[in-house]
């Protein structure tokens, strides 16, 4: 299974501040002639899901992560930054 993290990244967004969405609720009755039951009613009502402290939380994180590169990486590609730095330091000397 292919994980697509524009998604989960655009749902975690949308989880973290707040969203509308539409809720429908349809009443059904008895329909003696056929015996079946028929729709009647249909009810379409656009709610609000609040904010989601946790996924604020997420996300807040996700966001300090991306900003700072060095906390994604391994401790072997922290060693060959720090080598490229240090190269990159003695060559302006």
């Amino acid at each position: 299974m292919e994980i697509n993290k524009e998604k989960i990244e655009e749902a975690l967004i949308k989880k973290a501040m707040g969203y509308n969405f539409e809720e429908s609720v349809e009443e059904f009755s008895f329909d003696e002639q056929n015996g079946k039951l028929k729709p009647c009613k249909k009810r379409v009502s656009t709610k609000h899901m609040p904010p989601d402290i946790p996924a604020m939380k997420t996300l807040m994180t996700m966001c300090d992560e991306s900003k700072n590169k060095y906390a994604l990486m391994t401790e072997e590609e922290l060693l060959e930054e720090r080598a490229h730095l240090l190269e990159m330091l003695s060559e302006e000397k």
